[in-house]
Formats: C-alpha cells, sequence, structure tokens
C-alpha cells in the first residue's frame, strides 16, 4: 500500500508540474502517457478506449482544439471505467465519473472496507502539522527577536508554492485513486448486462382493449403515409425552387438556404424519434407489418435526402458567405444524423433494441468527433475565407485560433487598422508561446505558425 501510496503522489506532483499555470498542449500527451503508464502497473488497460484516448491527447498537442481536448476527458472516463469492467460505453461514462469522483472518498475515509496496511492519514497529519506549526511559532520569534534574520531569512522570499498549487496537486492525487484501486461497478453492472440488443416478443394483454395493437398498426400506418406523401411534397417544392434558380418572392436566396437548416435537422431527429416509437415492442412481431416496414424504409429514405439536401444548402452558403465553426458543425451533426437512420434502418430490419442504437450510436459519434478533431479547422477556416471568400469578415478571423496568426499576416492588407493592433499582439502571443520556457504548453501548429512569420 505504501508503494502504491508513493507511486500516486509522484504521478500528481509530476501532473501538477505539467498543468500548472500552463495551457493545454504537450502536457496532455505527456499526463496521458502517465495514466496509461498507471493503468498499465496496477489494472487490465483496456485497449482500443485506451488507444483513441492516446490519439485525442496527441490531437490535444497538435492543435489544442476544444474538441480535442472534451474528447480527451470523455475517454480517460471510458478508459477508467473498462479497466475495472466490462461494460457498455454509454455506462461506462457514467460509471467512470463515478469512479473518479468516489474512489478517493472510499479509499481514503473509508478505510474500514479496503484498509492500507501501514498508512493512515490521520496518523500522518498528526506526525507532521505539530512539529511545522512548532518550527513556525519559533521562526516567528527569532523574526522578532533579530530584524537582519527577519530580513534575509524571510517566508515570502522562498519559492514556496502558491495556495491553488496544492489544491491541483491534491486533486490529482484524489482522482488517482481512481487509477491505481480496481473497485468494481456495483450499481449499473448487473442492469447492463441483462440489456438485450435484440427485441423479445412479450405476450401480455392490453388495460385498454385486446384489439389495441390492431389498433397501433394502422394509426402508425396512417401517420407514416401521411409523412411520406408530405415530406415527398416538401422534395418537389425544393426540386422546383432549384429548377427555378430563384426562391419565393420576399424570399433571399440567403434565408431560403441558411434559416431553415436546424427546422431541418430537428424534423429529422423527431423522425428518427417517432420510428424508435412505432417499433419499440410488439409491433416487430405483428404478423402482416409489411406495408408498415415499407412505410419505415421510405421515410428513412426520404429524411437521408432530406440531410443530403441540407448539406448541399448548408455548402452553397459556405460558399457565398465564408466558412465557420457554426457551418462545420452543421456539417458534422448532418453525418452523425444520417449515421443515426442507417442504425434505425438496421434496428427496423433486425428487430433490434434501443438500447443497441444507444450503444453503436455513441461509439459511432466518438468516432466521427475524434475523427473531426483530426482536421485543423481553424486554419482551413482562414485559408478558404482568406484566399476563396468573396468578402472576408475580418472580425470574425481575428477571433481564430493563435496558429492562424501567420495566415493572417499574410493578408493583412484586408483588415482595418484596429485588427492591424490586435494582430500585432496576437504576433507576440504566438512567439512567446513556442519558447523553450513554456514547453509544457507546446503544439504543434501554434510551432508551425510561429516558423511562418
Amino acid at each position: 500500500m505504501k508503494t502504491k501510496f508513493l507511486i500516486q503522489t509522484f504521478a500528481a506532483m509530476l501532473g501538477t508540474y505539467l498543468l500548472y499555470q500552463a495551457d493545454w498542449g504537450l502536457n496532455v500527451l505527456l499526463l496521458a502517457l502517465a495514466v496509461v503508464g498507471l493503468l498499465m502497473q496496477f489494472q487490465k488497460l483496456p485497449l482500443l478506449p485506451a488507444l483513441l484516448f492516446l490519439v485525442a491527447a496527441l490531437l490535444v498537442a497538435i492543435s489544442g482544439s476544444l474538441l480535442a481536448l472534451v474528447l480527451f476527458w470523455l475517454l480517460l472516463l471510458l478508459v477508467v471505467a473498462l479497466s475495472h469492467s466490462r461494460l457498455s460505453w454509454p455506462v461506462a461514462l457514467l460509471e467512470g465519473l463515478q469512479k473518479l469522483l468516489s474512489a478517493g472518498w472510499r479509499m481514503v475515509f473509508q478505510q474500514k472496507q479496503l484498509p492500507m496496511r501501514g498508512f493512515s492519514l490521520g496518523k500522518s497529519l498528526l506526525l507532521t502539522l505539530p512539529p511545522l506549526f512548532i518550527t513556525l511559532l519559533f521562526y516567528a520569534l527569532y523574526s522578532s527577536a533579530n530584524p537582519v534574520f527577519a530580513d534575509r531569512i524571510s517566508l515570502a522570499q522562498l519559492p514556496l508554492p502558491r495556495p491553488s498549487w496544492f489544491l491541483l496537486f491534491f486533486l490529482l492525487l484524489y482522482l488517482s485513486y481512481a487509477l491505481v484501486y480496481a473497485l468494481p461497478a456495483k450499481s449499473l453492472q448487473p442492469w447492463d448486462v441483462r440489456q438485450p440488443d435484440v427485441l423479445l416478443r412479450r405476450r401480455k394483454k392490453s388495460p385498454f382493449n385486446p384489439l389495441w395493437l390492431k389498433y397501433e398498426y394502422k394509426t402508425a400506418l396512417i401517420a407514416l403515409a401521411m409523412l411520406n406523401a408530405l415530406l415527398l411534397l416538401f422534395h418537389g417544392v425544393d426540386l422546383l425552387t432549384l429548377l427555378e434558380g430563384r426562391p419565393a418572392q420576399g424570399v433571399t436566396f440567403a434565408q431560403w438556404v441558411h434559416q431553415g437548416v436546424g427546422t431541418l435537422i430537428v424534423s429529422i431527429v423527431l423522425a428518427v424519434a417517432l420510428l424508435i416509437w412505432v417499433f419499440r415492442g410488439n409491433l416487430n412481431f405483428f404478423i402482416h407489418n409489411q406495408n408498415l416496414r415499407l412505410l419505415a424504409r421510405a421515410w428513412i429514405i426520404q429524411n437521408a435526402l432530406l440531410v443530403l439536401s441540407t448539406a448541399l444548402k448548408n455548402s452553397w452558403y459556405v460558399a457565398s458567405y465564408g466558412l465557420t465553426y457554426k457551418r462545420i458543425g452543421v456539417g458534422v451533426y448532418l453525418l452523425l444524423v444520417l449515421i443515426g437512420l442507417i442504425t434505425t434502418w438496421s434496428k427496423i430490419s433486425h428487430k433490434n433494441t434501443l438500447w443497441w442504437m444507444i450503444k453503436g450510436n455513441l461509439k459511432a459519434t466518438l468516432l466521427v468527433l475524434l475523427l473531426t478533431a483530426c482536421l485543423p479547422w481553424g486554419r482551413l477556416i482562414a485559408w478558404y475565407n482568406l484566399e476563396q471568400a468573396r468578402v472576408p469578415d475580418g472580425a470574425y478571423l481575428m477571433e481564430l485560433p493563435l496558429h492562424t496568426t501567420d495566415q493572417l499576416v499574410k493578408h493583412q492588407h484586408l483588415l482595418t487598422d484596429q485588427q492591424l493592433l490586435r494582430l500585432e499582439f496576437r504576433r507576440e502571443v504566438l512567439q512567446k508561446s513556442t519558447t523553450l520556457e513554456n514547453w509544457k504548453s507546446w503544439t504543434l501548429l501554434n510551432h508551425y505558425a510561429a516558423k511562418n512569420l
């Protein structure tokens, strides 16, 4: 137990050294390697989540992007949970968070359950604090008696860590208990194991009417038929507008392309939710449900076409008004919605459960976001808006990440005087961030941009 605690203390000090008063960058990758090292030493390392975790940390060291950082923490939760128990990824996220928050409490403050032989936090404090207090008391007396001693041996001049340093250290030490000690899941794992991937037919009488299932089938059939007809009409109007080359009177092209994107995305999500509700139970086993399945598949295909047409409209808006993070986010969200439609098709075809869909969609979402984080979107936005867009938005460009500074310098003739002053400040910050003294916050893209100045 003492050996484990010493390793935890060293790891917490290393993490504090890497993270204290530093931006996210190379320090995150080094921290991830330390986490993986602890898990390999004391736990069973889950291969795929650990690999994705290291990839996310590497992406933080490359770009320092917020998306990569969020993925880093989410995948850390997965790694912590799956190193102790076999769980599905949605449950593992919750279990990993619970372990990080409670493992330290269970090990330190509930030692009756898991005793740490040879070590007691209370005894350690009793051995340390009284001598420290007595020493400080006599230091105050000697300083009062000798002003020269007080001037030359001043506590204010000692390079002591700040309270925030100790706070970070003890936080990391507390969290390290989840990495070192095996605490299997007790509450969620049994429930997770019981969840099937394929629906089972449940024969039970309806409390309302013995013919309720048939009524539900007819209602769903009529609803899907009407919705298919409505969406087909929508596609027809959209196609006619494209052929005419102009929207309706009083509606600008920008309004036609951009303002309806959010509403269309919501409609697709609601369409998926409707199909999940219809095929949630015994309608999957209804003998004459072929027509219902046919309408459901037609509804999925039409919504997939709606995804593609929305993506096309979004690309037109980008071509006219420039590229932004929000418009990139729309594209990524549409891709995730398309994946959701595919899994909905599979659910209907193979009678899968909602939990099966949630597990598959979560894995797909994490993988898509990880692939998205691989691209240097800030530099792509700057390149497109400066070299391809008709009217680059200087105010928006100045809000882009620091690693786009070299691109802005190259096209500084497009900026206003006030923006040029901000650009000069960005240049100084960029050059300072790549110096040796700031190596913990080093990122590859900042290094590349500084070299191009």
